[in-house]
């Protein structure tokens, strides 16, 4: 029995990761406020993305990756200066035709899409303040119930920092 042990423990541990046992640890994955330049605000979690890999390449912001290499968060901060709406932003940048997403949601204040790539999930949100402030996923297909919980705070947690003076309408 005690060789099994080893065996039973590295089944346990593949099958927490991959069919959602950190969805139930979502709490107690580290959450961190991050603040990025321009005032991008979100939650991420250092236990699963430990450490930042770099700048965005999109805008300005910061990357970071999992450990192993299956999961890329993405936050950053596009300039508005054309006035883009989340429809107006979407019909001008979004490439993909319809049928290639599989989830769309288009507010006054921010859109959010997501698509299967391959293997993969691609997932953005973008809310719309005096610029635009981005998060981008991008994570198994096969672990998608374990990651939704993950996604929507990060997603949800996503807000501009609104100076005093941007507050007051200057």
């Amino acid at each position: 029995m005690r060789r099994f042990v080893p065996i039973l423990v590295s089944i346990a541990l593949i099958t927490c990761l991959t069919t959602g046992g950190f969805a139930q640890r979502a709490s107690d994955l580290g959450w961190q406020r991050y603040t990025g330049p321009n005032g991008t605000r979100d939650e991420v979690p250092t236990r699963l993305f430990a450490g930042r890999s770099g700048p965005a390449e999109k805008g300005i912001g910061e990357e970071w990756m999992t450990t192993d290499g299956r999961g890329r968060l993405s936050i950053y901060v596009l300039r508005n200066s054309d006035g883009y709406t989340p429809r107006g932003y979407l019909k001008r940048f979004l490439t993909d035709r319809p049928s290639q997403i599989d989830y769309k949601r288009i507010t006054a204040t921010f859109f959010a899409v997501s698509k299967v790539g391959g293997n993969r999930i691609f997932y953005r949100r973008c809310n719309f303040a005096q610029n635009i402030h981005c998060v981008e996923l991008a994570y198994p297909k096969e672990e998608k119930r374990a990651w939704d919980p993950i996604v929507t705070r990060i997603s949800l947690s996503l807000r501009p920092l609104v100076s005093h003076a941007q507050a007051a309408g200057d």
